[in-house]
């Protein structure tokens, strides 16, 4: 069983795969994710205020008619409350709107500098290497275009995802198409087609502007088709899941919520651990450090990999040393790997006492050890005495 277990480490796509998984973990995917998961949500109520204030200017008619049908729907008391709380809302739009856009700018930029260090963790052979940065400003700014050129290619991946799942019978009556034979699955693949190619493209924006080292191309192509397929499949099963919540009010005012987040969350991890594949593509799991899976990249003459740094095993001569041979190894290739071990001078073990010092010290002890008992048991025995004279008066 081991030696199966060896030789399908052997495998180039499968010892990849657990490269990859190896650097995800290693390299604090999941943590990394959780931060992005965090800022996306945050970003949402920013997004909400900004959508709202556009629409209310932009169609203001339609608005208030949606605004009275919830008014009607929740009762005298409760609806002129909830109704005059819209109209207010309605008359500061564009406050709303402006309060909106500057914390979206914020919060969209903090996402957008957790992506791209979250991507450059997973990236850059090793995570003691110092992440590059510009000034502040310089940052900002280079992250806030590059959130909306993402933003573009997400709406569109998702429209053409909506069209796909709900909107495939409109546009065969639309056409008129319906008595075509096959029309039906055509224009269903149609739409997921587009969707992967527009995927395709996100995947490749984020490894090709986000990242500081770079990569083969094959690898970056490989993994954003990869990642365009996991993005779908997220896409449709998201879509899926917001369906079962409709026939029930009550999952139907937490669950959306619920599996936007577990979306948000799953999305990061995929485009971190697509990462860590496209790195571990040319580089170890572990920099600096072995592995089985590493076997066929060691084996492969187009990848130059850096060489195994093993531990310097302690020299003869210490004697009992406080000091491993990997801290040792550690503080000569400057690598930190736990606490600071003081340094303790021990006895040399070859230096023997004679028997007669030995036996004159252990003399010495005894009456020393025999007098302080003696006087122990006198204080302890006038103690009670005394106690007991007391007692007896």
């Amino acid at each position: 069983m081991g030696e199966w277990l060896k030789k399908m480490q052997h495998v180039p796509w499968l010892a990849h795969l657990l490269r990859a998984g190896v650097r995800f973990t290693s390299r604090l995917g999941n943590a990394f994710a959780g931060a992005i998961t965090y800022f996306s949500v945050l970003s949402l109520v920013p997004i909400a205020l900004v959508t709202f204030s556009v629409v209310s200017l932009l169609f203001d008619d339609q608005v208030q008619q949606l605004v009275d049908v919830v008014v009607a729907q929740l009762g005298p008391d409760l609806g002129t409350q909830v109704g005059e709380a819209l109209d207010q809302a309605r008359a500061r739009a564009g406050v709303a709107g402006l309060v909106g856009l500057l914390v979206g700018a914020y919060s969209g930029a903090a996402w957008m500098a957790q992506l791209k260090s979250a991507v450059r963790a997973q990236w850059r052979p090793s995570l003691d290497d110092p992440e590059e940065k510009s000034n502040i400003v310089v940052e900002v700014l280079r992250n806030l275009l590059t959130l909306v050129a993402l933003l573009v290619l997400i709406v569109v991946t998702f429209a053409l995802s909506s069209v796909a799942t709900s909107l495939t019978d409109v546009v065969i009556g639309w056409l008129g198409l319906a008595s075509v034979p096959g029309i039906g699955v055509l224009l269903r693949l149609v739409p997921v087609v587009a969707s992967l190619v527009v995927g395709f493209l996100l995947f490749t924006f984020l490894f090709k502007v986000l990242p500081q080292e770079e990569v083969a191309t094959r690898a970056v192509v490989k993994g954003a088709l990869a990642g365009s397929i996991g993005l779908a499949v997220l896409q449709y099963s998201s879509s899926a899941v917001f369906g079962l919540f409709g026939g029930n009010a009550a999952v139907a005012a937490f669950g959306p919520v619920i599996v936007l987040m577990l979306f948000f969350n799953l999305f990061a991890r995929l485009i971190l651990f697509i990462a860590a594949w496209i790195a571990t593509s040319e580089q170890r799991a572990i920099a600096g450090e072995h592995i089985e899976a590493d076997v066929p990249l060691e084996q492969d003459p187009h990848v130059e990999l850096e060489p195994v740094r093993t531990p310097v095993p302690a020299e003869p001569d210490r004697g009992r040393n406080p000091y491993s041979a990997q801290v040792a190894w550690s503080r000569r290739e400057g690598v930190r790997i736990g606490p600071e071990v003081l340094e303790v001078q021990y006895p040399d073990e070859k230096v023997q006492v004679s028997q007669t010092v030995a036996t004159r010290a252990t003399r010495i002890a005894s009456v020393v050890g025999w007098g302080f008992g003696a006087a122990s048991g006198v204080g302890l025995g006038a103690a009670v005495a005394a106690l007991l004279g007391r007692r007896r008066r």
